[in-house]
């Protein structure tokens, strides 16, 4: 795979991206395997940022249940089960087991029942995969001891039992991305790391017409045309909104951040996830590559992203 700006030539492409990281690289493979011609830039190494630092999992949206956005976990659950069928080899099943208390209310056992049934309901097609293997059963009711036995390692005070459902997990984040992106490629798509998108080209009217590059390898700076430009920069994507002068809101973006600790004991079986909900938020221990990944925080960050 080879950084085509080191050879461009003046071409003219359907769309730019702006990022490499999922979702960029995702953009990318989706419009070049639609024929559009495409280029896509990342100022370091694909997904070296938000897409490599994750909890590894491609969920389907159950959280979001509680806030009634049903439309967005349908949505997550189609997407989760696309990644099962086209990424087979970095998309896995992987149970989840949420321990019940009698507090705090929303973690009750038959509070957390009535979301995992919507969530069984939502997730219809679960079981239309390509792979067998891959295919996700429903949920299930465990009692305390049950989940004691599954789980020695969990506290017993105050356990009630546990519900056990299943989502999937990408061990390797970075390498599902570079998945996209020399699948992107295969369709004929450019791309090149360490380019940094530096400003737009626009027409009289304002109109965005491409963006200035600079290659951070040689210095050296191009002008690459294109009729979209899409901003796929992440926690980037206000600073780059900005870039497009006057009109543009770049000081929206609210961004957050977040913390896992990974252990090199393990702290748990490994043949589960486990979460659960307490008065000060949620919690899970996660199996990873023969350690135990602990998260995580979650809150507002107003620095520089580059920070």
């Amino acid at each position: 795979m080879k950084r085509f700006i080191e050879t461009y030539e003046d071409k003219k492409f359907d769309v730019i991206v702006i990022g490499g990281g999922i979702t960029g690289a995702s953009v990318a493979y989706e419009a070049a395997s639609r024929g559009l011609s495409v280029a896509l830039f990342e100022k370091k190494d694909f997904s070296w940022a938000t897409s490599a630092a994750t909890s590894k999992m491609i969920h389907g949206g159950l959280r979001y249940l509680a806030n009634g956005e049903f439309g967005l976990v349908r949505e997550s659950l189609r997407e989760r089960r696309v990644m099962e069928n086209i990424a087979p080899n970095f998309v896995y099943p992987m149970p989840v087991m949420i321990l019940h208390r009698a507090a705090p209310f929303n973690n009750r056992k038959w509070i957390v029942k009535i979301g995992m049934v919507l969530y069984d309901l939502l997730s219809y097609d679960k079981s239309f995969t390509w792979d067998r293997s891959k295919r996700i059963p429903m949920h299930r009711t465990i009692s305390k001891e049950t989940a004691l036995l599954l789980e020695p390692g969990v506290p017993p005070e105050g356990l009630t039992g546990a519900s056990v459902y299943y989502d999937c997990e990408s061990i390797f984040p970075e390498r599902l991305t570079l998945g996209f992106i020399k699948s992107a490629v295969a369709y004929g798509a450019s791309v090149s790391n360490y380019c940094a998108v530096e400003g737009f080209i626009t027409d009289g009217k304002k109109n965005v017409r491409g963006v200035n590059v600079r290659d951070l390898f040689n210095d050296k700076k191009y002008f690459v045309r294109g009729d979209v430009t899409i901003n796929c920069a992440g926690p980037w994507a206000d600073l780059v909104l900005g870039m497009a002068g006057s009109g543009s809101n770049a000081a929206s973006l609210r961004r957050s951040e977040g913390i896992h600790i990974i252990t090199a004991k393990k702290l748990i079986s490994g043949r589960y996830t486990v979460g659960a909900v307490t008065h000060s938020g949620r919690f899970f221990l996660s199996p990873w590559r023969g350690h135990t990944l602990i998260g995580t925080t979650d809150k507002p960050y107003n620095g520089d992203p580059d920070r």
